[in-house]
């Protein structure tokens, strides 16, 4: 092979190289690939979402109720044990073995009463956050089947100013080096949620049973939709 032939050779090889190159960056952009990658800011999306504000306000409010109870039965506790304390009878008396058995037995009730006040609470928290990522979840698959995306991932949107190590950690670990805007669909899916939310909350559908039933408490009186799947 004379060296202009070789030269012609590699010339048209990196002229091919760069045709597929580009072709394939225009399917990208043009959303005809089958390999389309959506990226979601799950935190950003819980923070800004209506329902989830109102549930863990609502769950707030029960909190504070249950404290307030809470603080009632610690300090008539707190009364037995000085009535204990103060009193006159002696040790292996009747009289002194009833009112420490008494205050033994209002101990117990008491930090039974609390341990199972904090699983209620635990568990309608874990209810919550289920819910609501169930919903996510379902009008990301919506969304990415009727726009084409094969693939939706999680992310951490940068931050302008954080000096956080654990937030620095988490974005020298993130999975995403490198995403142009469009690709995030946080704000997409999170305008999605609020819709549907705003045209369903009046409604008077039936509460998350899940959510709202954990503490074994009536249900506050705001209404919020159930998990339905709303148009993006």
């Amino acid at each position: 092979m004379t060296k202009t032939r070789l030269i012609f050779a590699v010339t048209m090889a990196l002229v091919g190289a760069s045709l597929i190159f580009s072709q394939a960056y225009a399917q990208g952009n043009s959303g005809e690939s089958g390999n389309k990658v959506g990226l979601i800011d799950m935190e950003e999306v819980f923070k800004n979402y209506k329902k989830f504000t109102v549930l863990q306000e609502e769950l707030q409010a029960d909190m504070e109720k249950s404290k307030a109870e809470l603080e009632g039965s610690f300090k008539r506790l707190q009364a037995a044990e000085r009535q204990l304390k103060d009193s006159t009878f002696k040790k292996d008396s009747d009289n002194y073995t009833a009112l420490e058995s008494r205050f033994t037995t209002e101990k117990a009730a008491f930090e039974a009463k609390v341990q199972n006040k904090d699983r209620q609470f635990k568990r309608r928290q874990a209810e919550i956050y289920k819910t609501i990522h169930g919903e996510v979840q379902d009008i990301v698959q919506v969304f990415a089947t009727r726009k084409g995306y094969s693939l939706v991932m999680r992310f951490r949107r940068p931050k302008s100013i954080d000096s956080d190590p654990r937030s620095i950690a988490a974005d020298l670990n993130s999975s995403v080096v490198f995403h142009r805007d469009a690709d995030d669909i946080t704000d997409i899916i999170t305008s999605a949620l609020n819709r549907h939310f705003d045209q369903t909350a009046g409604t008077a559908p039936k509460r998350d049973s899940k959510v709202r039933t954990v503490s074994g408490q009536k249900p506050a009186t705001s209404r919020t939709p159930t998990r339905t799947r709303s148009n993006p």
